[in-house]
């Protein structure tokens, strides 16, 4: 690329943090930034924008709207600032109708590339005034957006199959981890408590399950998740470890990395089946430490782990279920360590954060120039 592109990125967190605790010296690395901290040495100026909560519309629409009022904040405040960019890249995990509607109507007059993060597959809600929410939607955002890529090919391949989607939208981002930064680190940090397995993450998480089926299994478990989740389980037996990331701040990065270091698997129970990819990052950072997976049973799965070879699926509710398979684990030991390999094969050649980004940037450029004709 000869000329830097200019983007401008939403979030609805602050990056600053992140980047002074980098700047000091210290190690860090979320998948959430969707490859802002290597734009820089790949041609893309990025500027990040986050809801400014100040404003008298603000108050009002978190007031009534709750998060969903902060994510019409957040896209009005994306529109406002777009017109000082060459693209618009959405890369939030929020749905974006709002900034569709004005693409649509060229209100925002530069183009949009979004990271899909949805399968907008009808099939999966009941409900038939959800479910034609959802079409409307659905129609309205692949007809809009100038680009999307999706984060994962189970995603893309849902979306296919519950009605035809523009063709150049069918793009796999090979969306995944650091895989240098889940390299480096401090190994044996847990040697004090190994063998252990390790869950963590908290939106839509079935840990009542997970922990039930503990509670009757001796091997140990380290959950991190948020203290109110595990507050309704208390008391935890012995063998059930909670770790509370939000005691350690930016430094919470590199102890969740030190578990998925020394655990002997990642687990992942899943509380319901909806139109996301659940557990995503928890999954793309357990390849890129070369960690099986076991994973609840469900067709929107980041990828299929018993398909790839890289863990066991359980099932949806069934704490028998979980307790089979850890004794199957526990008992197959052999069989854990092809499963290691072969989910770090896939961190290396399809999906890790290296690539994500490339794959983005080259659809930037693409769009940039076209803008520009």
């Amino acid at each position: 690329m000869q000329e830097r592109i200019r983007i401008i990125q939403p979030t609805d967190w602050s990056f600053e943090p992140m980047d002074n605790y980098i700047k000091n010296g210290g190690d860090a690395f979320s998948v959430s930034r969707f490859g802002y901290e290597l734009f820089p040495n790949k041609g893309v100026q990025v500027d990040w924008v986050v809801p400014d909560y100040g404003k008298w519309y603000a108050k009002i629409l978190r007031k009534f709207l709750k998060l969903e009022g902060c994510n019409l904040v957040l896209q009005l405040q994306l529109i406002k600032r777009s017109k000082n960019y060459d693209v618009v890249y959405y890369s939030a995990d929020r749905h974006p109708y709002l900034l569709a509607i004005a693409r649509k109507l060229r209100i925002c007059k530069k183009p949009v590339l979004m990271v899909c993060h949805f399968s907008y597959d009808t099939r999966t809600v009941d409900s038939k005034i959800k479910k034609i929410i959802l079409a409307m939607e659905r129609k309205l955002v692949f007809s809009s957006m100038d680009q999307i890529v999706f984060n994962c090919e189970t995603l893309m391949k849902l979306a296919a199959e519950d009605g035809k989607i523009p063709e150049k939208h069918m793009v796999n981002s090979g969306w995944g981890a650091d895989i240098q930064y889940f390299q480096r680190g401090l190994y044996g940090a847990h040697n004090d408590i190994k063998p252990f397995y390790f869950a963590a993450g908290g939106a839509n998480r079935d840990y009542h399950t997970l922990i039930e089926a503990f509670r009757k299994l001796p091997y140990k478990l380290v959950i991190s998740c948020p203290r109110t989740v595990v507050d309704k389980e208390s008391p935890l037996p012995n063998n059930i470890i909670f770790f509370d990331y939000s005691k350690f701040g930016m430094d919470s990065y590199n102890k969740l990395r030190e578990f998925y270091h020394d655990c002997k698997a990642v687990l992942i129970p899943i509380a319901y089946r909806n139109h996301v990819a659940n557990g995503a990052s928890v999954f793309v950072e357990a390849l890129a430490c070369g960690k099986p997976i076991v994973v609840s049973d469900l067709n929107t799965n980041f990828l299929d782990v018993e398909k790839e070879g890289i863990g066991i699926k359980a099932k949806m509710h069934d704490a028998d279920s979980w307790i089979k398979i850890i004794r199957y684990v526990e008992d197959h030991s052999e069989e854990l360590e092809k499963m290691s390999k072969k989910a770090f094969e896939i961190a290396q050649n399809r999906y890790n954060y290296e690539l994500f980004t490339d794959a983005v940037v080259q659809q930037m450029d693409k769009m940039s120039r076209q803008n520009k004709r």
